[in-house]
């Protein structure tokens, strides 16, 4: 199978890059966009809302689970919510969450009703496998390439790690518990015959995760993000130097036949300063939603989003959702959503 391989400037980076998914807890917060709600408090009024032939009651809220304050994730949920608030008249929350994983299980069990995720985290999810040990049955798509989510190995120069078999028996910050890195590496270590039970696993926010790799507390930090991440620029400002661990093109090649939902990019030095360039992975992340949603209000949502995509990139820069990478998710499309992609033309 022929690699994807993209060449990544720092210019490029600043449109492509994906959205952050660290957190120092797993706990789940709300933060309003209009006002206090859970997804526990999602009655409806009596307002019918016509799309052709489909109907709804609208809801008075919905809740979306994001990421951690302050990252990426969190402000793309911020501006979805608000959207979803101003045009379609729903009062919506962005709530801050653990990550992609935590999203998928917060859909599931209808705390939240929308989610940011990673392609290969609701598949994982839908079918019961990885970090899932239930299958989250009613994860349903809306939209696939909200952005580009690059899996960083951090090491520091004076490191004697050097390819990804080295992080064996070491001592790996894996990002915070719930987020997108975890079901990377279950699928890529064990290309290189080790699992993660293998590695002195921690899981901690990333610049948490960096800190102790400054200090020589860690050996290696997985950073699962939009690229730039804050956090490996931190690092670089500090003037220690760094690399990041590259993925052969065998081992590459071997990972996308298995799991074509993923993808490989060269991070070239400039975009951190960092030793040397690498060959890295990187995911598409997708926004999902409860199968209970009605088709109606699912339609107009991903209507909305697509009219309304300026203000979406404008919340983050790396923002992508080009609307032709819509309907590609990894599970089931909602049946809203693919009715959407039907009218489009793309199904």
């Amino acid at each position: 199978m022929k690699i994807k391989a993209l060449a990544l400037s720092l210019a490029l980076v600043m449109v492509l890059g994906m959205s952050g998914c660290s957190s120092s807890s797993s706990s789940t917060t709300t933060t309003t966009t209009t006002t206090e709600s859970t997804a526990s408090e999602a009655t409806t009024e009596a307002t019918t809302e016509e799309v052709d032939d489909l109907s709804y009651e609208k809801p008075k809220f919905l809740a979306m689970g994001t990421a951690a304050s302050g990252g990426a994730m969190y402000s793309i949920g911020i501006a979805m919510a608000d959207l979803i608030s101003t045009k379609l008249d729903i009062q919506t929350t962005a709530q801050v969450t653990g990550g992609t994983v935590e999203n998928c299980t917060l859909v599931q069990d209808g705390t939240v009703e929308i989610g940011l995720t990673m392609n290969d985290t609701c598949y994982a999810a839908f079918n019961g496998e990885g970090v899932f040990s239930e299958t989250c049955e009613d994860l349903r798509g809306i939209f696939n390439g909200m952005s580009a989510g690059v899996f960083h190995v951090v090491v520091l120069d004076n490191s004697d790690i050097e390819t990804m078999a080295d992080l064996e028996g070491k001592r790996v910050v894996m990002g915070p518990a719930g987020g997108g890195a975890i079901t990377v590496a279950e699928a890529l270590w064990p290309e290189y015959g080790f699992t993660i039970d293998d590695v002195d696993a921690s899981y901690i926010s990333f610049t948490d995760g960096i800190a102790a790799l400054k200090d020589g507390t860690c050996d290696a930090v997985l950073v699962q993000s939009a690229a730039p991440a804050s956090a490996i620029q931190e690092l670089a400002a500090s003037g220690y130097g760094f690399h990041f661990v590259p993925i052969e093109d065998d081992v590459a090649e071997s990972l996308l036949e298995k799991y074509p939902f993923y993808s490989m990019m060269t991070m070239e030095s400039s975009v951190y300063g960092s030793t040397g360039d690498a060959q890295v992975l990187y995911i598409p992340t997708t926004v999902v939603c409860h199968a209970d949603l009605d088709d109606g209000l699912v339609y107009d949502i991903t209507k909305m989003f697509y009219e309304e995509v300026e203000a979406i990139r404008a919340s983050h820069p790396c923002v992508i959702m080009n609307i032709e990478d819509g309907p590609t998710t990894s599970i089931e499309l909602h049946p809203g959503a693919q009715r959407y992609y039907e009218e489009m033309g793309l199904l």
